[in-house]
């Protein structure tokens, strides 16, 4: 933090020749009732501080301990129940108009402290550099969902909202569930019924269309980010859903966590909502195997 003062000194041997002289005044000024006459000095400062960001903290639990990492594990059984997507209309229609349909894989919260409010001249910029998994051959695709809290001023072109991938400008609707359930033949809450979003730019978790308030990107490009947060205090005490992707007593579950209440502000104001995703479509399209890939995430002002 800086400061740019324009500041009056005084000695002390000055402060006292200043007081000596207001008792002389009146005497050379021939005025002999000097009640009531009073002294002020007024100094007049600016404070300014600096623009600043800081990650303050990842809510994410690694599966191996060494890394910011997480493991996806998609038994064969699984993999047969989620292909009985393939029958599904609302997915049929989204395959014939070459869309992504995404599968949550991992969520987690970004601690984020941001101390420009107002994006009249500058603002927040966010990005996500994806590596889609590949196994040195086929490729499935890999997007990044981003939520900030939207309390900047003068946002302009900052949405709340940043979708990175390939193909995020063709993405509308998402898997609605985030697990499958062992021992049957359901996606989650229901694949019979509604296994993937109903309506349009409704993209798990957020229940509401949010294609209004939402950037569409591809990797590694810097978007403006509608995100403020100065606060005063950090817990960080984390809430670990599952570390695992693949839990004791439950198939395939999407890999979670967040912080506990008020450990990043009241509320949770500074938190930055991640989440990872994959094309189930390239998926289902692609050969067995072992798949590699990450995201690194990027946060500057410009």
């Amino acid at each position: 933090m800086s400061f740019m003062h324009k500041p009056k000194y005084f000695t002390l041997r000055r402060m006292a020749e200043l007081a000596i002289l207001s008792m002389l005044s009146p005497i050379y000024a021939g005025i002999t009732d000097a009640g009531g006459a009073t002294g002020e000095v007024q100094i007049t400062n600016q404070l300014v501080t600096p623009v600043s960001m800081n990650v303050a903290g990842l809510s994410y639990v690694s599966d191996t301990g060494n890394a910011k990492d997480f493991i996806i594990n998609i038994p064969e059984a699984d993999l047969q129940k989620l292909a009985k997507i393939k029958q599904n209309a609302a997915y049929q229609a989204e395959v014939a108009a070459n869309r992504p349909v995404l599968i949550p894989v991992a969520y987690f919260d970004i601690c984020l402290d941001s101390n420009l409010k107002d994006f009249s001249s500058q603002s927040l910029k966010a990005k996500a550099e994806i590596t889609d998994y590949n196994d040195g051959t086929n490729t499935i695709s890999t997007y990044v969902l981003l939520k900030g809290n939207g309390a900047a001023t003068n946002p302009g072109t900052a949405k709340e909202y940043i979708l990175v991938g390939t193909g995020a400008a063709n993405v509308k609707r998402s898997i609605n569930t985030t697990r499958i359930v062992p021992d049957t033949n359901v996606l989650g809450n229901g694949f019979d019924s509604d296994p993937i979003s109903d309506a349009d730019d409704k993209i798990w978790p957020y229940t509401t269309d949010i294609n209004s308030n939402l950037t569409r990107t591809t990797s590694n490009t810097l978007v403006n980010f509608d995100h403020y947060s100065a606060v005063k205090t950090h817990g960080l005490a984390k809430i670990a859903y599952d570390n695992d992707t693949h839990a004791a007593g439950e198939a395939f579950k999407v890999d979670g966590s967040k912080y506990q209440a008020d450990q990043c502000g009241t509320g949770n104001a500074g938190v930055v909502k991640a989440v990872v995703y994959l094309d189930i479509v390239s998926v289902l399209n692609n050969p067995a195997g072992t798949y590699n890939g990450g995201v690194t995430f990027n946060f500057s002002y410009g």
